[in-house]
């Protein structure tokens, strides 16, 4: 099968290919080259029935000898590799197959990938390499927006719909508009999400700068919205970011106050939200997982009901020669065994 690698610009440039999901499109590639590092391509296959995009990584120089060498990385989210409904096990073996062989050819080592979320497909990715080593991560949780919004509250758990009635008794309101630059850069909404951040001791990759917005931005245009919670005096004192992409509703970025947890505001925030995307006659909302199992972010999200959606970490080595090589020079940099590397859990071992 023969497979096409295409830039952003050269991705932007293909209107007979269609992005099932904001993950795969060229504009979100924009934010992740921002926020992650490294040069977004996606590649597509049988015709664009299959697309799996990924950041290339540039291997430190010194591990190299100065080679033009990488590994793969699919965008921090739920991207991983796509395939239409009418694509064959065969057709999907194929591209898999091609895709390590062309890859390794273009200096790329080690690819690790996300696979998991709204989109199924995961299971059939697995099933067309079984070489690959796949790790089962934390579920994610969704919201199917299934019959009406009183189906969705009797559905969920006690604790969402008593913090709810008591965010309304206490005169907090719901809101939400397109979410402006001007919200992000300097408003309301980047003060609650930073403060948030800082208060959790989020690592600094959380912390994104304004062209990481503006790129969010320019991506998604109406279609990124912004939720905001009042307190009764007016008072901003929750707000989210959700990405909009066709049926499918993403909860992005949130950041509230200290107490607006126990005042109700963050389940106002979501179920607001939920109410919206059943209005809007969209499919479901996925919230996304926790950072650990079981942590507070991981419990909040399931209060909604819905359903978890499996998760998976794919962990390809595309070239073992020269991956060898590499964990070897690791290694003795670091006065370690090429064994500790390999079985520290983390990929590619190079980079431990």
């Amino acid at each position: 099968m023969t497979i096409e690698y295409l830039s952003i610009e050269e991705a932007k440039g293909r209107p007979d290919l269609t992005w099932p999901d904001v993950y795969f499109s060229p504009g979100y590639g924009a934010v992740v080259e921002e926020s992650d590092g490294g040069r977004w391509e996606i590649a597509v296959g049988a015709g664009g029935r299959i697309l799996s995009p990924y950041l290339l990584r540039e291997v430190p120089p010194a591990l190299c000898d100065g080679a033009a060498l990488f590994d793969a990385v699919s965008p921090y989210g739920y991207g991983g590799t796509w395939a239409a409904d009418d694509v064959t096990r065969d057709e999907l073996a194929a591209f898999r197959a091609e895709l390590r062989t062309s890859q390794a050819g273009r200096g790329v080592l080690a690819e690790f990938q996300r696979l998991g979320g709204p989109l199924d497909g995961a299971a059939r990715v697995l099933e067309a390499d079984p070489a690959a080593e796949a790790i089962r991560h934390l579920d994610t949780i969704a919201v199917p927006f299934d019959g009406d919004y009183d189906t969705y509250w009797a559905g969920a758990q006690g604790r969402h719909r008593t913090s709810t009635r008591k965010a309304r008794k206490l005169g907090l309101t719901w809101e939400e508009a397109p979410a402006s630059l001007a919200e992000m850069t300097g408003g309301r909404f980047r003060a609650l999400y930073d403060g948030t951040m800082e208060r959790v001791s989020a690592k600094p990759y959380y912390f994104f700068g304004d062209r990481y917005y503006e790129l969010l931005h320019a991506a998604l245009g109406d279609d990124l919205r912004l939720a905001q919670v009042r307190n009764a005096d007016g008072d901003v004192v929750a707000a989210a970011l959700f990405m909009r992409w066709g049926d499918l509703l993403h909860y992005h970025l949130a950041g509230s106050e200290r107490d607006a947890a126990r005042l109700g505001a963050n389940n106002l925030l979501l179920d607001g939200m939920i109410a919206w995307g059943f209005e809007h006659g969209l499919r479901l909302l996925h919230l996304g997982t926790g950072i650990t199992a079981g942590d507070a972010l991981y419990k909040f999200k399931v209060q909604f009901g819905g359903r978890l959606l499996p998760y998976w970490l794919l962990r390809t080595v595309l070239d073992e020669e020269r991956y060898a090589v590499l964990t070897q020079r690791r290694a003795t940099a670091t006065k370690r065994e090429p064994r500790e590397l390999l079985e520290s859990g983390f990929f590619p071992a190079y980079r431990a």
